[in-house]
């Protein structure tokens, strides 16, 4: 009898464990990144000395400008500029460029600005954007 019970015992402690799953050993996956290539077009209708090579192209984290995360210069011509940013991490961003003509840290009349109307969604996946720039006027 006392056999039974051990062999009882034992059988059930082997099932219990048995049944248990080991724990899993995950690495934390690394932050996907992509980069972004952006076409800078002045319009045809502004005309002007404002030209789409230099401009300053940033990527924000807000829909106000104002926390700038990236930033880079395009280069091109008058027409026709072309930017790119490598290996910017996954989320939400608001594009822009501009070009301050007046060095007054701020938009006013004679600077070339131009930005993309929704946010631009980064996931890992290389992504290309136009931006349309417009001469500011008063």
């Amino acid at each position: 009898m006392k056999k039974i019970i051990f062999l009882t015992i034992i059988l059930g402690t082997v099932i219990t464990f048995s049944n248990c799953k080991k724990e899993e050993k995950t690495t934390p996956e690394k932050p996907k990144t992509a980069n972004i290539s952006i076409t800078l077009r002045k319009l045809a209708t502004e005309t002007g000395s404002v030209n789409c090579n230099g401009l300053s192209v940033e990527l924000h984290s807000n829909a106000l400008y104002n926390s700038k995360v990236k930033n880079t210069t395009s280069g091109g011509s008058a027409t026709l500029g072309t930017a790119s940013f490598l290996t910017v991490a996954n989320g939400k961003y608001y594009l822009m460029a501009w070009k301050d003509m007046d060095a007054s840290s701020s938009y006013t009349a004679g600077d070339l600005f131009g930005f993309v109307e929704t946010p631009v969604l980064i996931d890992g996946v290389a992504k290309s954007y136009t931006i349309d720039m417009y001469i500011l006027k008063n």
